[in-house]
């Protein structure tokens, strides 16, 4: 197999296991070039606690926080938990986190004023469970993601 090929292989499969939502709005590193969808649910525990700082005093003093709240046995996240530096609505915290946190080619199949459910053949492949739910308390400046096997909020 050529070198070109394998190259173009490999950034195929990294494209296709990141996770961030394809309708979200891209992030552009200093470069110009879009930069890599932040890791949420699915990815693997190392690359969200680089991309989120989780466990260290740079989070603690960041604006907006994210806690892991589970990971499964092979390492990937299951659900965690962000609060955000300022209220905003209820939704604008769940449509923030679900921005973020979902492998592209999720699909939105209920919303209430405070639960969003999506579903993701992607997530499936990654960790077993085909749902995501993002919740919140009126109120609060937190949102939770989890991913589940339970197609409701």
């Amino acid at each position: 197999m050529g070198r070109g090929l394998i190259v173009a292989l490999a950034l195929g499969s990294a494209a296709l296991c990141g996770c961030g939502s394809s309708h979200s709005p891209a992030r552009s590193s200093s470069s110009g070039a879009p930069a890599a969808p932040l890791p949420g649910l699915g990815a693997t525990r190392a690359s969200f606690e680089a991309a989120h700082g989780a466990g260290t005093k740079e989070a603690l003093a960041s604006e907006t926080l994210y806690t892991l709240i589970t990971a499964n046995a092979a390492g990937r996240i299951v659900s965690y938990q962000v609060t955000f530096p300022s209220a905003m609505s209820d939704m604008e915290r769940i449509n923030l986190i679900g921005g973020t946190a979902l492998p592209s080619g999720a699909v939105v199949t209920q919303e209430t004023p405070i639960c969003k459910l999506w579903r993701s053949a992607k997530l499936r492949q990654l960790i077993g469970l085909e749902y995501a739910r993002a919740t919140t308390v009126p109120g609060t400046t937190s949102a939770q993601i989890r991913a589940t096997s339970i197609p409701s909020c």
